[in-house]
């Protein structure tokens, strides 16, 4: 069972701004106007311990009883929930958040983990809501129940930890007493992921396909926790990344292994500002990234897929540039119109996104006209069908290139987090697998390192240097 943490060295969580929740409790009056909320998911594998903590939870259960079968769970879950708050208030401060709240989204029910093929767990469900009730009771955290019933605090939300001030003074005498240890478990059994129409998991029979996928993302997970991955916040604090983080897995949805495919890992949700300062065992990172991905995908897709002529490939200039509306507004509404079944529903989604906006029926017109070569993909659902599984199986083929070279990487969807001193033969392998799997050139590839530093374009000379662009 791994240690990774103390608090001196904790582990980079993953914070952010939680409007949904941050709205229900400024209606409720449990939260000031001006205060904004932050939010972590609170991880059931994880838990703390010290001698510090082993006296505190010794005091509260002063008075209580649990079941003997219980006990290692419980004593479990209540740690676990600290550790979660721990990882919350040290989130915050570094985050400078000032007086905002911080909270944790702790899951209560079992459904969405089966205990079968896809996980196991540190501590049994039952353990959780007691954990929460003496928490409570002690006074250390504020509970606001989420679920799909009607008596939940808020329907259809994970339930929300506050962490109070007697929580926040523990934290700080468990450092004064010379910190604490985080332990980890790794719950995960099944790396390739299946889920259905609906979302739930789905059992299914391994083949050749499923089995070298599984032996994949093995030799991937081993060359990249045979490296310390940390990062560091804005005073020049390292915080670890840890290994279960960086576990990746593959998830397929609607039922079908030809549908969706992306390699998957919580490490890919620390914010983007953050992994400009990863460091694989020292060495800094940087990312290379495909420009205009889902663009460069459709270009090479549509026309012998839907059209039924041979393939062409005519994007010139960047996809995402309309006048008058913002290149993110505009690369939104690519992608809108490339997951959706209808234009009428292309539009319901635009506006839900920016409500604000005018015009979205002729920002519709001119994404057609600009793409014209490609508009009879548009509203027919083909990004979650077939072109996200064209950029998945891009990514299979470089995580081949790369692992068999033991390089290390965090992929993140059409780009990849890498050691600088990687980035050349990493480039040139990205630009080979575009093309052998779409037949088609390659995007350009962009080069973003440290922060502050401005996004580079990498260029590949006939002789097969490969350079970025001053």
């Amino acid at each position: 069972m791994p240690e990774f943490s103390t608090a001196n060295q904790i582990v980079d969580s993953v914070v952010w701004r939680n409007k949904e929740w941050e709205g229900t409790l400024r209606h409720k009056e449990l939260i000031p106007e001006e205060v904004q909320l932050y939010t972590l998911n609170g991880e059931q594998t994880r838990y703390i311990e010290s001698s510090h903590l082993d006296g505190f939870y010794s005091r509260l259960m002063e008075g209580q009883s649990v079941g003997n079968r219980g006990k290692a769970g419980h004593r479990l879950a209540v740690l676990s929930l600290v550790n979660a708050c721990f990882e919350a208030q040290l989130g915050k401060g570094t985050r400078d958040q000032g007086e905002d709240a911080v909270g944790v989204l702790w899951e209560m029910s079992s459904s969405g983990q089966p205990d079968d093929r896809y996980y196991r767990k540190l501590f049994s469900p039952k353990r959780r809501r007691p954990a929460v009730d003496l928490l409570v009771e002690k006074g250390m955290i504020n509970f606001y129940r989420g679920g799909k019933d009607a008596s939940s605090f808020t329907p259809g939300r994970v339930s929300l930890v506050m962490p109070t001030d007697q929580m926040y003074a523990l934290l700080a005498e468990a450092e004064e007493e010379g910190g604490y240890s985080v332990y980890e478990v790794d719950t995960a059994r099944e790396t390739v992921i299946l889920k259905g129409v609906g979302g739930g998991y789905l059992d299914y029979a391994d083949d050749d396909f499923t089995h070298s996928q599984r032996a994949l993302i093995a030799q991937v997970d081993a060359v990249n926790l045979s490296h310390q991955w940390a990062s560091f916040d804005t005073d020049g604090n390292q915080k670890l990344i840890t290994g279960m983080s960086l576990r990746l897995k593959r998830q397929f949805n609607n039922g079908e292994f030809s549908c969706f495919g992306r390699f998957l890992c919580s490490a890919q949700g620390i914010e983007r500002s953050r992994r400009r300062t990863i460091t694989i065992s020292g060495e800094p990172t940087v990312e290379l990234d495909y420009q205009s991905m889902g663009a460069a995908l459709a270009y090479s897709y549509v026309p012998w897929a839907i059209d039924g002529v041979d393939g062409v490939f005519e994007l010139f200039g960047d996809a995402y540039e309309i006048n008058d509306y913002s290149r993110s507004v505009v690369k939104e509404a690519f992608a809108i119109a490339l997951n959706t079944q209808s234009r009428s529903a292309a539009g319901a989604a635009l506006r839900s996104k920016y409500p604000k906006m005018d015009g979205v029926t002729i920002l519709l017109d001119r994404l057609e006209e600009k793409h014209s070569v490609i508009k009879a993909g548009f509203y027919r659902g083909i990004w979650m069908d077939s072109l996200c599984r064209m950029e998945s199986d891009i990514m299979e083929n470089i995580l081949r290139h790369l692992v068999a070279w033991e390089v290390p990487v965090l992929p993140i969807h059409d780009s990849l987090l890498i050691p600088v001193c990687e980035w050349r033969r990493a480039a040139k392998v990205m630009r080979k697998c575009f093309q052998l799997k779409c037949e088609v050139d390659s995007p350009a590839i962009t080069y973003k390192a440290e922060v502050g530093e401005r996004k580079q374009i990498v260029v590949f000379g006939k002789d097969g240097s490969v350079e970025l662009e001053e």
